[in-house]
């Protein structure tokens, strides 16, 4: 393994020719995801990544051989290409990105596929964090502005954003540990990214057309998420969000881009997902689907599939694979947890 690690106070740096090295990083960041795998290519495969903490903020820079991933990001979570290429399969949807592009992971499963030569800026925060920005900039529900910004990236300018995330990247691209362990370019540097990104996020007039409607459709989400388990009927969620049916399907299509069931579904899958990778020995893939609001097992099976690429069973025996070969409980030297 060829691998040079040089950390400082506030950041840590991980340049190496060892996917794998690379990986764990990845991992640390985003501890939701999985499937790391390097793509092959004629190029010798090298990844260098410079990971901050901006106040609330994680930020990273990476200059990549290509690689793939798939998984939820367990956090508020947007990448930013500078350079190279993505392609992303989101809601059984695929398609390619380029320079310039943000891309938001936040609820959704996504599958990334990034091309040799991908420099990029990854930027993360608690959803905490994420709502008590919003409060300065708007009066909108943030879990809403957050789900309409995943579905329909192309409609918002990140163009303040993506200027001071170059800023930023020059400074670090600079290797200055002075600079990067300075308080207030630490607190300063964390406002203005957060600012920016907020502020294009919520200057963006959702897409549901008045914020009464905007209120009906974060009531059904909030009833959903407190009883997506149970059998859950239509009129009863449009009854809890005090409006008809017929808004509500439209509200969802406008601002989610499918229809009630259809998130219904996938918010059941994450969960039995996250059962069966998580506490595996404690869950048959019967019990996960039960627990999750599925009683039909053929139609959970075919759903689970489609959403992830492999069956339930499967999931859950790698699951268990990975924790009797005690993976990720050994760090690489230079490795980190931010």
């Amino acid at each position: 393994m060829n691998m040079r690690a040089e950390p400082s106070p506030v950041s840590n740096v991980v340049d190496t020719s060892d996917p794998e090295a690379f990986f764990h990083v990845a991992r640390s960041f985003r501890p939701g995801l999985a499937g790391f795998a390097a793509e092959s290519s004629d190029a010798p495969w090298r990844a260098r990544t410079v990971v901050l903490k901006l106040g609330d903020l994680r930020v990273g820079s990476q200059r990549t051989g290509g690689y793939r991933f798939s998984g939820t990001a367990d956090s508020i979570f947007f990448s930013t290409m500078l350079r190279g290429s993505v392609e992303v399969t989101r809601r059984n949807r695929t398609e390619a990105l380029g320079a310039g592009t943000v891309i938001p992971h936040i609820n959704d499963h996504v599958s990334l596929r990034i091309a040799q030569g991908y420099e990029g800026f990854i930027l993360s925060c608690r959803p905490e964090a994420f709502a008590d920005a919003c409060t300065h900039f708007c009066t909108e529900d943030p879990g809403l502005l957050l789900r309409e910004v995943e579905a329909a990236p192309g409609r918002f300018d990140f163009a303040r954003y993506i200027r001071n995330l170059l800023r930023l990247n020059a400074l670090i691209g600079g290797d200055d540990p002075a600079m990067l362990a300075d308080a207030r370019f630490q607190r300063e540097a964390g406002e203005i990214l957060m600012a920016s990104w907020v502020d294009t996020i919520a200057s963006r007039v959702p897409l549901g057309s008045t914020p009464r409607a905007r209120r009906h459709l974060a009531r059904a989400i909030g009833y959903i998420e407190a009883n997506f388990a149970e059998d859950l009927r239509i009129d009863a969620l449009a009854q809890a969000a005090g409006c008809s049916i017929r808004l509500l399907q439209d509200q969802f299509r406008a601002v989610e881009g499918r229809s009630i069931v259809q998130y219904l579904t996938a918010r059941r899958l994450a969960h039995a997902r996250r059962l069966l990778l998580h506490d595996a020995d404690g869950h048959s893939v019967t019990s996960a689907a039960l627990e999750s609001g599925f009683s039909h097992f053929g139609l959970f099976a075919q759903h689970y599939r489609a959403a992830y690429g492999e069956v339930p069973s499967a999931t859950r025996a790698n699951a268990k694979a990975r924790a009797r070969a005690g993976v990720g409980r050994q760090r690489p030297a230079g490795s980190m947890c931010p």
